[in-house]
């Protein structure tokens, strides 16, 4: 099972994909003052409540636009599968800006 995680800066969506079909996803309230610890909890709880077994996760991909929370989701994600996410994020440059 994949495990997406989307970081934004009001919301973190994330979801569960089996056999290429999203079972579950949820939508919490993004808090860049929540340590891991705190989200930890969050997701154990919705992954109970959505009979996730977090044994059959194989594979995370983040994706954020809040910095200051990667690290903390890198640690979340160790933690609750004991995976290592792929993380992805946009790097600003000031080439890239003067583009648009």
């Amino acid at each position: 099972m994949l495990l997406a995680i989307d970081i934004g800066n009001s919301n973190i969506v994330f979801g569960i994909n089996k056999n290429e079909q999203w079972n579950n996803v949820w939508r919490i309230q993004t808090d860049a003052l929540k340590t891991a610890d705190e989200y930890e909890v969050i997701f154990r709880s919705l992954f109970t409540n959505g009979k996730v077994c977090r044994n059959d996760i194989s594979n995370v991909v983040i994706s954020s636009v809040v910095p200051s929370l990667v690290n903390d989701f890198v640690e979340l994600i160790t933690n609750l599968t004991n995976q290592k996410a792929l993380i992805v994020v946009l790097r600003f440059t000031k080439n890239f800006l003067s583009k648009f």
